[in-house]
């Protein structure tokens, strides 16, 4: 798992306010309900079946994003370090991953989700809700078909994607992006703030 911070010192405007558009729907009482002036962007690089993302995603990550949610642009980015995870780059897209296959059919419905709700209060307790131990048809049933958040999903969609090549795809698109900040990484939970380690 890995994570990179960077803070940005424009404000989010939207509908003439400078509120971020979405809101956590789980926002507890003690949420900062400031308007943004600075807005800090986290890069959180993850695998759903890594034991350690799924630790930082409960304790660290959503207690912090239901609490600041006005201030944090959260990029969440289902693919594993490059020592182990790999997508191939030919018309027809496959990957591997550290925790084996079901790890990689996970990490392509997570970034099914991503892609299909692209802001983080939308998506975040969904792909919260993929990741763990669990298989990936138990994350399809539990958290898309019949679990609490499918009235945000076209849920045939989601499924197609999931079980398509779109979803390794998007997945591999996720690596790409993973690459371009953070190419030298290939383990553990750097933090990087302003491009410095």
């Amino acid at each position: 798992m890995l994570f990179f911070v960077s803070l940005v010192l424009i404000p989010v405007i939207t509908n003439g306010g400078t509120i971020r558009p979405s809101i956590p729907p789980t926002v507890g009482g003690n949420a900062i309900y400031e308007p943004v002036e600075n807005e800090v962007v986290v890069d959180v690089v993850g695998e759903s079946k890594c034991p350690d993302t799924t630790r930082f995603i409960f304790n660290m990550l959503l207690p912090a994003f239901k609490k600041f949610w006005s201030r944090l642009r959260i990029n969440y980015h289902p693919y594993g370090p490059f020592k182990h995870t790999a997508c191939s780059n030919s018309s027809r897209a496959g990957c591997t991953c550290q925790h084996g296959p079901d790890e990689c059919r996970k990490n392509a419905l997570q970034a099914c989700v991503i892609n299909a709700l692209p802001e983080a209060g939308d998506y975040l307790d969904i792909v919260a809700c993929i990741q763990g131990p669990h298989s990936f048809n138990n994350a399809l049933q539990n958290c898309i078909l019949s679990g609490p958040f499918g009235g945000r999903l076209d849920k045939n969609k989601i499924v197609q994607c999931a079980n398509s090549e779109e979803g390794m795809t998007l997945m591999a698109q996720h690596g790409a992006k993973v690459r371009l900040f953070a190419d030298n990484v290939n383990w553990p939970q750097p933090i990087e703030c302003q491009t410095l380690r």
